[in-house]
């Protein structure tokens, strides 16, 4: 079943024409550590533009009686000369 699975994934992959560094799936080790699940996405839009959204979220962190739930979305315009390369301001 595993290999199945394996084999699907690869052919939908290459089959979608998907390039490299148009897409980033990412999360934060330090929100992980304290507990707090999270995931982000950033799309590359432009030459040097790309929109990030990190969605976070927790519940009864430590034993608390807390619930909290948030989303970030973020515009990012890169200095080098492509998008997900060194800096940028957001």
């Amino acid at each position: 079943m595993k290999r199945l699975i394996l084999t699907f994934a690869v052919i939908l992959a290459c089959g979608t024409g998907l390039k490299a560094q148009l897409l980033a799936l990412k999360t934060d080790a330090l929100w992980d550590i304290m507990m707090t699940p999270n995931l982000g996405v950033e799309l590359v839009t432009g030459n040097k533009t790309s929109v990030n959204v990190s969605v976070f979220g927790n519940h009864n962190p430590w034993g608390t009686d807390l619930k909290m739930l948030g989303a970030i979305p973020e515009f990012r315009y890169w200095f080098s000369g492509r998008p997900m390369i060194r800096e940028f301001i957001g």
